[in-house]
């Protein structure tokens, strides 16, 4: 729970023991209205400094209920009952229980707060918005056509609808960017406040989030609260060289997913380019436009051969996505000086899921790419051709890093991993290292924002395990941003590619 929510819980408790207190001898029952008061006031603060969320009410209207008590009882000049000692305890307890029921809402849905970045640098926040061409392999199934809708407006997209898909062989991508900042003002408003919202568009991500899992489309709402620690426009900072890292949602995932390490890298001084894959995000929005999540694009109806073509075909059309982001931020897209000091020579691809096997993709079709890093990647979209021996295009010319849920957990089947060992064999042919993990008690998701959104994403379904997640997002910004050091480091290996 937050500051100010735990604030208010205490001044019912207070309250609380104040009903049940046995008055000293002498000391006259009145009703405690410097107890009411603090219990108003405190209500009122976190109201005013934190917002309106569903996930306090129980909470709030206890409050106001027992405030309003007490002052009808001061009006009608009352003194507040007193019982007896047996009753005392009956109450105390009874009371104990609801003030437990009345804050659990709000510590089971709790407004998220991710770890401080521990970089030199600020960090800044913005998007881009391109078009990709995709080519002919790299298309989507005839299943997934444009529908007939009308775009949204800018104010309208909150609302989730209408809906667009993206069209067979041209399509809109938004990216998330985030990038070492000069301060932490806001460009945008003049500097006179800081916009670090967590989501671009939380009106029309929330409800498909609480859909996700299985709950009514307004239960992620108080989500609308969070804020993280990059700043929407702050300016880039003075870096020199700006070397890039990607990051990759997975199936249903979001460009926002893994902010955590996206602030972290971009606080070492990296450019995280984080494109929202229309149709394969649980929604995203672009120009206005709702694109919802498409289960066709991922097999839907398929099995076998068909299955897997239709997985790879989705891979590189994530690639496509990925490397036209790159190619717009080269032409001029982006934030003021990005242009001018963008590496692409110095890139390190990263996803998770998904995400992972289009990672290593992504690093094997552009020249620069110095690493590949899978956050428990799944490696059917990966190239098949990677997967084989170093003798017949196998394998990465780039360091390999994975961070593996815990097998335990049973998310992929076996064959995935052997995947992955075919291309790390591959690849340490060629003469460059593989470095493989696995996180006891992780879930997949685990290595994203997730687990931070509810004690309960396990039973949620949102395939979290019990490894505390401080513990998860520490061991992964640690192997990450190492990988991302040596790449850095190893200015050789883009002038002999």
């Amino acid at each position: 729970m937050r500051p100010l929510e735990l604030v208010v819980l205490l001044a019912l408790a207070v309250r609380a023991g104040r009903a049940v207190r046995r008055p000293a001898e002498g000391e006259q029952g009145g009703v405690p209205l410097d107890a009411a008061a603090v219990l108003a006031l405190s209500v009122l603060a976190q109201v005013a400094l934190e917002g309106v969320r569903w996930t306090l009410a129980p909470l709030h209207g206890l409050a106001l209920a027992w405030v309003g008590r007490d002052l009808l009882r001061a009006a009608r000049g009352r003194p507040a009952a007193v019982p007896g000692r047996g009753p005392r305890v009956g109450a105390a307890v009874g009371l104990t229980l609801l003030l437990l029921a009345a804050a659990a809402p709000s510590w089971s849905f709790p407004v998220p707060q991710l770890p401080a970045p521990t970089g030199p640098h600020a960090v800044g926040s913005d998007a881009v918005t391109v078009d990709v061409r995709l080519p002919a392999d790299a298309r989507p199934p005839a299943a997934v056509s444009p529908t007939d809708a009308s775009p949204l407006s800018a104010t309208d997209a909150s609302t989730g609808s209408p809906t667009v898909t993206p069209t067979d062989a041209v399509r809109r991508v938004r990216a998330r960017l985030w990038y070492p900042a000069a301060d932490a003002t806001d460009a945008r408003a003049g500097g006179a406040t800081c916009d670090r919202r967590w989501l671009e568009h939380p009106g029309a991500m929330l409800p498909a989030l609480a859909e996700r899992g299985g709950l009514p489309a307004w239960a992620m709402s108080h989500l609308r609260f969070a804020r993280v620690h990059a700043c929407w426009g702050a300016p880039l900072a003075d870096v020199g060289a700006l070397p890039v890292v990607t990051l990759d949602h997975g199936r249903g995932g979001f460009a926002a997913q893994t902010t955590y390490l996206a602030e972290e890298l971009a606080s070492h001084g990296w450019l995280v380019v984080a494109p929202e894959h229309p149709g394969g995000a649980v929604a995203t929005v672009v120009d206005g436009a709702l694109v919802p999540f498409d289960p066709v694009a991922f097999g839907a109806g398929r099995e076998g051969a068909a299955y897997r073509d239709a997985i790879r075909t989705l891979g590189r059309r994530w690639v496509a996505d990925l490397r036209a982001v790159l190619d717009a931020l080269e032409a001029g897209a982006g934030p003021p000086g990005v242009r001018d000091r963008l590496a692409r020579d110095v890139l390190v691809t990263a996803g998770h899921s998904t995400g992972g096997g289009a990672a290593f993709g992504a690093c094997a079709a552009e020249p620069g790419c110095r690493a590949a890093v899978g956050l428990d990647p799944w490696m059917l979209p990966a190239p098949a051709t990677l997967l084989g021996p170093a003798t017949s295009a196998g394998g990465l010319e780039a360091e390999v890093l994975a961070v593996f849920s815990d097998p335990a957990r049973g998310f992929f089947e076996p064959t995935n991993r052997e995947a992955f060992d075919g291309l790390a064999e591959a690849t340490r042919a060629r003469g460059y290292a593989v470095r493989a993990i696995e996180l006891r008690g992780a879930g997949h998701n685990d290595v994203t924002d997730v687990p931070r959104l509810s004690p309960f994403a396990g039973a949620l379904g949102l395939y979290v395990g019990p490894a505390p997640a401080d513990v998860v997002h520490a061991r992964v910004r640690g192997e990450v941003v190492a990988v991302l050091e040596r790449a850095r480091a190893r200015d050789d290996v883009a002038s002999s590619r």
